[in-house]
Formats: structure tokens, C-alpha cells, sequence
């Protein structure tokens, strides 16, 4: 008679079979080399989603409200499989779309990570220690999904997914044998009261709980990970799930935030109040009872208390059963989210980690519009070409680079980095004379920054960018020496890219006009003295054009929240809207006032997380020229305010240097952080001293309280650093340096008897 452990190995020694099961209970089995066997798990998987709606119609909820839940599918996939975005898409219930939703925008928006580019993450965490992860494949897992309705109507859903990793060879004490009879169903069963669904509604799902059979949970370290990906992107965070399901063994979990779109999608915005709500919080908020109830009845665990309140895991599980741990993590959109869980729904996770948030929406749509306004004319003496950037950058790196003692292209102490721009790459301190050429005014000029002084940024003259001009020498006794941009002697230039195939060459200066809207990108944005946001910092240029932060583009997020959320359009008409000329102090004010879904999500009284046991991890790069990163110590002193001493043990904040938005630079961005899903973008090791997201779960389970963490750097194809976004850095390509991440408000400095070590290490600085 085969156990449940052979009975496993021959089902993955089929050749790429996948069982697939619908919620309709019918199992799909594709070609194998011997006959399939339907075991435990697959049946569990198989029966989850008809147990799953029946106890959350019966209202098995923290605060036993229903949750009407429909389209509920499952499906199995064989250990080795990882199915790509299309893939997942097409096993959605077409009734799940609705008439303002883009599927393929979604699909487009999940793509990533599939088998071909993760090769097993470089060997990082538990995928590497099995043999399918050399093409990249994932644990056996069930996987769940749905669509929730999230308000009284009926017309708002939000899509929700869980996938619930199993053992590769099962341990057979942690599988129920199937002829085990279904434990018993706790008595002290609350009766439905007012408002609450009625007893035939619980009695079926209680009956529905007693007959389920649990999965074998060998294969799940007692942990879900919820996350949610960033932009206005409506899908599920699908590269994200993959890859902290392969490493971690943990239950993953995603929305779409009440809507199916592309990043930049807007089509789903006008006249949608209630979808802008579940954007906001509330479906990430109602996907995460959904989720937590599905991993609590498949494994027949559940999730640890928080505080003293009366949880729906005390309400349907027995009290010998194991507890798990619930966690969120995300970057930019999912950074505000994650903030949103702390601040709104303090009992629905542990631990929260989160990358640079876009909160503070409001204001940050209104500086975004704000930068853009600078550079949205062409056709004046101020504009900067995005071929300047390098140019301001290499300007930036010769003064400040080596603050903290040592030069490595990044930008360590970014905000007491004043360059001399104009010295150091201002044609007329260079002695050249741009060569003049006539122009013609643009037939209507953008309106002036709000907050700015009149006309910067409107003047009609365009000088020709100097092309091809040999700088002279600088001025006698000048100990400042022009920031000029060498090429690479393999005939590319500094962004990797062909010269020849480049439209616009780098310029050699900036004029007087371009170095005065230089001056206006680096300055805080305020309105009479009043702060609105602070501004981009030095070391940032390197990616002003890949995030399309600064580039004289308004961008479909801040366009779409002041046409469509503030304003209330409900005309779906992205082209004719100009949100440079619609911005004006009064509408951020009337942003302020709606905070439409309550996106706005700054409220700093975190005592409720807190004083549940919650533990939160925020991180933000000083180079982020997308979500500006001053504003998170910011927030962090505003939390210190509110919540006292407590702050020392529940919240971190980690300023990471030289990281662009989420990931990316010159920085030692590799860090398991949210959004670093990249091939090869891995933390260097695998332990809590090196991964930001096993340091949260340490000081959660075990207390221990993170303090300097390590992030890597890895080389480029080339062997050296990144000169561009574009460069790749995998792991793959061999270390570069690594370097404390310390806690703010400390900086990492080089040691004072460290001038000799090797300053590629982070033991060579110390967090001072």
C-alpha cells in the first residue's frame, strides 16, 4: 500500500502534469507517464472553495460581519510549475471582469518572473535546496482566487488570490489519514445575533467545516505574506507571490485593488467613488480575511490572537491547533498600502514591511505635477534634455561622493550635498558659447509651477543644446573641475545604449536658463511657505528617466486622482486634460479636504498596531525621484510623537542610499525588499542579518529587535558599476560591495581606523 509520501513522488515524477481543479469539483487531468492519483491535497485543494464561501457568507470574520464572496475557483499545480501571467489570467471566470476592466492591461501589468528569467533566484532561500529549481519552478501549491464584493451593491468586487506551498515528500505525522474521521466542531459556537446571518446560513457552513479535510502542511513554514504591487496597476501581484512562495515556503496572498488595469491604466476612475475606496484600503483589507481564512481552513491552523480581541480563529478552530503568522509587504502602491493596514485595520497583520509608500497622496500627486511643470515645454531656454541627466549626475558624484569617506557612485549623505552646478558644468563657467538658433513660440506655453516664481519655465528663445564643443580650461585658481562624461572604449555610451542609435547626444554644459530650472528641481515645493512636499535629492538623476519622474510628463496617476477623484469627472478622456494648467493651489486644497477613498493615508496614531503586538519595517531609497524620500523620516517623527518610547521596539525605518524607487542604482539595493523581484536580485544571504523581510519575521516570532541590516551590490555584465538604470546587476555577476543599512536617524560612516580596509565591505562603516 503506497503512503502518502510515495503516493506524492510518483505524481511529481509525472511528466508536467498538472492537476487542475475548478470549484465545480470536476479535476482536469492532463497527460502523464502513469496513471494520477487524487490524494489529500489535491482533494482539499479541490474542495476549498465551497467550504471558503459558505463560512464567510456565515460571517467566520473578525467582526462576524459576512463577506459575500462568488466566482471562488482552486486549481493544483505539480511541484516544478510556474505558470505565467496569461496562464493564470485565462483560468479567471470571465463573469469576474466588468465593463470598465482591461484584462489584457492586467495580464501585461503581471508579467515577469516566469520560468525562463528566475532560474531559481540564483540559488537564494528554499527553492534552491530542490531539483526542479534550476528552471525556476515553484512548490506543489493550491491556489484560490475570487471576487469579493466590497460594498453593499453589488456592482464593486475586488479579485483576490492565495496559493498555499505543500511538501515536496511530506511528512506523514502532519497528514490527516483519510479515514480519519473530521475533528469535532468546537461548542461555544456564538449564535447569530442582530444583523448577523442567520443560523441556517452558520449551521451549513459549520457542517461544510466538519466534513473538510485538511491538506498535509509539511511543506508551509506556519506564515502568509500578503502583497500588493505598485502604480495604478489592477492585478495581483503575481511576480511577487512566486518568488516569496519559492524562497520563504510561506502562504502568499495579492488583490487588484477592486479593479482590473495596466500600471497606468484610468479607464476604470471616472464617476467610481466606491472603487477608488477599495483602491484605497478596503480591498486589500477584505482580501486579507478572505485569505487568512482560506490558509486557516486548509491547514487547519490559526492565526496568532493579536491583543485581546476576539478573533473568527477562535470562533472555528480548536485551541490545540498550530498557530501562523500573517504578514504584508509592498513598495510604492503597496508601500501606501501597507501603511493603510497599520493605520486603518491594526489587528490584520503582524508585521508589515514597507518600501518607499506613496503616501501623503494628495500632495505627492500635486509635487509630481509640480516637477513635471519645469521640463513640459520644450521649446524654452530652461528645458533639460533627459541626454543632460548623466551630465548632472557625474556633477553630483565629484561633490559628494566621497562624504562618508569613500568614493563608490553613490550618493551616501545626499542631503548635505550642495554641487556647484554652475561651476562645475555651466557653459559660461566653462567658456562655451552655446550656438544660437533660431526658434518659434510654442502655440500655447504650460502654465507657471504652482508655487513658483512667475514665468520660470515659460521663455519662448531655445538655445541649441553645445554639442561636440571642447570645454576650456577652467578658470586659474579654480579648484573646481568640469564633470565630463567619458565614454566607454567599447563605443557605447553610459547608458549601454549604441551612440549612433541615440536620437540626442549629451550635452557638454547647461545654460544659465537650464541651470535656473536645475536650481527649482532640487527645491522643496511650497505654496506661501507651506510645505507641500520635499524635493528630489542629489544622487537621484539617475533615474529621473526610467521612472518618468522627471521628464515633463504629468503621468496618468497624478492626471487621473485630480481629473477624475478630485475634480469628478466621470468622462473617461485621458488626452484633452492638462494637468499642468488645471493645477492650482485651490484644487490641492480641495484634494486635501475629499481625500478621495481615503488614499491619503498620513494619519502617524499607530497605537492600535502597535499596542496589538504589530511590528513594522519602512524603508525608502535616497535616490527615489518618483515618491521623494524625505517625507518618510517625516512621517516617522510624526509617529514618534504620537506613540512615545513605544516607537523603539515596533518601528524601523531604513534610509537606503543610493536606491532609486523600490530598487535599482548604485546602491546596495538587494536587500529582500518588496518589488526587488528582478532575476538575480536577491539578498546576499539567506538570514535575517541579510534579508529585510526574515528580520521582520525574527522580531515578530522570536523578539529579536532588527537593528543594521547588510545590503549587496552586484557588478554589471561589464564588471564594474552601473552607469545607467538599464544596466543589469544580478547576482550572477559576482559581488560588488555591500554596506550597512542602518537605522534611522543613524548614516553608515567609515570607521576612522578603517581607511585601509576594504571599503567594498560594509564591516569597513559603522552606523553613526
Amino acid at each position: 500500500m503506497r503512503t502518502p509520501g510515495n503516493l506524492r513522488a510518483a505524481f511529481i515524477a509525472a511528466a508536467l502534469a498538472i492537476a487542475v481543479i475548478q470549484a465545480s469539483g470536476t479535476i482536469v487531468k492532463r497527460a502523464t507517464s502513469e496513471p494520477t492519483v487524487e490524494f489529500d491535497d489535491v482533494k482539499s485543494c479541490k474542495d476549498l472553495p465551497g467550504v471558503l464561501q459558505k463560512l464567510l457568507a456565515a460571517g467566520w470574520t473578525p467582526d462576524g460581519k459576512p463577506v459575500h464572496a462568488k466566482d471562488i475557483y482552486s486549481f493544483y499545480y505539480q511541484a516544478g510549475s510556474n505558470p505565467n501571467a496569461e496562464g493564470l489570467y485565462k483560468d479567471i471566470p470571465s463573469t469576474a471582469f466588468g465593463p470598465t476592466d482591461d484584462k489584457d492591461g492586467a495580464i501585461k501589468g503581471s508579467n515577469g518572473f516566469d520560468k525562463d528569467g528566475v532560474l531559481a533566484d540564483n540559488g537564494y532561500g528554499e527553492e534552491a535546496h530542490a531539483s526542479y529549481s534550476r528552471d525556476g519552478g515553484l512548490p506543489a501549491f493550491c491556489r484560490v482566487g475570487g471576487m469579493i464584493d466590497t460594498d453593499d451593491t453589488g456592482s464593486n468586487r475586488a479579485h483576490f488570490e492565495v496559493w498555499m506551498p505543500l511538501a515536496d515528500t511530506p511528512d506523514p505525522n502532519d497528514c490527516r489519514p483519510s479515514d480519519k474521521k473530521p475533528e469535532a466542531v468546537p461548542e461555544a459556537v456564538p449564535a447569530a445575533a442582530a444583523g448577523e446571518p442567520q443560523g441556517d446560513i452558520r449551521d451549513a457552513a459549520l457542517a461544510a467545516k466538519a466534513a473538510y479535510k485538511r491538506a498535509c502542511n509539511s511543506g508551509w513554514t506556519k506564515r502568509l505574506v500578503f502583497v500588493v504591487g505598485g502604480g495604478l496597476r489592477g492585478a495581483a501581484a503575481f511576480p511577487e507571490m512566486k518568488q516569496t512562495m519559492a524562497r520563504y515556503r510561506t502562504a502568499v496572498a495579492s488583490t487588484n485593488g477592486g479593479h482590473f488595469s495596466a500600471q497606468d491604466g484610468t479607464k476604470w476612475m471616472p464617476g467610481q467613488t466606491e472603487k477608488w475606496i477599495d483602491y484605497g484600503h478596503r480591498a486589500v483589507h477584505l482580501s486579507t480575511i478572505a485569505s487568512q481564512l482560506a490558509v486557516s481552513t486548509f491547514y487547519a491552523a490559526r492565526p496568532k490572537p493579536k491583543g485581546d480581541a476576539k478573533t473568527w480563529a477562535a470562533q472555528t478552530q480548536g485551541a490545540e491547533e498550530p498557530i501562523f503568522y500573517s504578514y504584508f509587504k509592498g513598495c510604492s502602491t503597496g508601500g501606501r498600502a501597507a501603511m493603510a493596514e497599520a493605520q486603518r485595520y491594526p489587528l490584520d497583520f503582524d508585521g508589515i514591511l514597507a518600501g518607499s509608500p506613496g503616501f501623503e497622496y494628495n500632495k505627492l500627486k500635486a509635487y509630481q505635477v509640480h516637477i513635471n511643470s519645469f521640463l513640459a515645454d520644450n521649446k524654452t531656454e530652461g528645458w533639460i534634455s533627459p541626454a543632460a541627466y548623466p551630465l548632472i549626475n557625474k556633477a553630483v558624484l565629484q561633490t559628494c561622493d566621497n562624504e562618508d569617506g569613500v568614493v563608490d557612485n553613490i550618493v551616501s549623505l545626499p542631503r548635505q550635498c550642495k554641487p556647484d552646478f554652475a561651476k562645475l558644468i555651466g557653459c559660461t563657467s566653462l567658456g562655451i558659447t552655446p550656438e544660437k538658433v533660431a526658434t518659434t513660440d510654442s502655440a500655447e506655453k504650460p502654465a507657471p509651477a504652482v508655487g513658483s516664481p512667475s514665468g520660470v519655465g515659460t521663455k519662448s528663445a531655445t538655445p541649441l543644446l553645445p554639442r561636440d564643443v571642447t570645454p576650456e580650461p577652467a578658470p586659474a585658481g579654480s579648484d573646481v573641475k568640469p564633470a565630463v562624461i567619458p565614454e566607454k572604449p567599447d563605443g557605447k555610451d553610459t547608458d549601454g545604449k549604441d551612440k549612433d542609435a541615440k536620437k540626442e547626444e549629451a550635452p557638454k554644459c547647461l545654460t544659465d536658463a537650464q541651470l535656473e530650472t536645475l536650481k527649482n528641481l532640487y527645491t522643496d515645493y511650497k505654496i506661501d511657505g507651506k510645505l507641500i512636499r520635499e524635493a528630489i535629492l542629489p544622487g537621484s538623476e539617475f533615474g529621473w528617466k526610467v521612472t518618468n519622474a522627471v521628464m515633463g510628463k504629468y503621468g496618468s496617476s497624478p492626471s487621473g486622482w485630480y481629473h477624475y477623484q478630485v475634480m469628478g469627472d466621470t468622462v473617461w478622456d485621458d488626452k484633452s486634460f492638462d494637468a499642468g494648467k488645471a493645477l492650482t493651489p485651490a484644487l490641492i486644497e480641495e484634494g486635501e479636504k475629499k481625500d478621495p477613498g481615503g488614499t491619503n493615508t498620513f494619519n502617524p496614531d499607530l497605537n492600535g498596531f502597535f499596542d496589538a503586538g504589530g511590528k513594522l519595517m519602512h524603508y525608502h531609497g535616497l535616490a527615489d525621484a518618483l515618491v521623494p524620500p524625505l517625507v518618510s523620516p517625516r512621517y516617522y517623527e510624526l509617529v514618534k510623537s504620537k506613540v512615545g518610547a513605544k516607537i523603539k521596539d515596533s518601528y524601523k525605518l531604513y534610509m537606503i542610499p543610493g536606491m532609486l524607487h523600490c530598487r535599482g542604482g548604485a546602491g546596495c539595493f538587494n536587500f529582500g525588499g518588496a518589488g526587488q523581484y528582478e532575476p538575480g536580485s536577491r539578498p546576499l544571504s539567506y538570514d535575517s542579518k541579510h534579508d529585510m523581510l526574515l528580520a521582520l519575521m525574527e522580531w515578530v516570532e522570536r523578539g529579536q529587535v532588527p537593528n543594521t541590516l547588510i545590503g549587496a551590490a552586484y557588478k554589471t555584465k561589464a564588471g564594474g558599476a552601473p552607469e545607467a538604470f538599464s544596466d543589469d546587476t544580478p547576482f550572477g555577476n559576482g559581488l560588488r560591495l555591500t554596506r550597512p543599512l542602518c537605522p534611522y536617524p543613524t548614516e553608515a560612516r567609515l570607521r576612522s581606523n578603517a581607511r585601509s580596509a576594504d571599503t567594498s565591505d560594509a564591516n569597513a562603516f559603522e552606523c553613526a
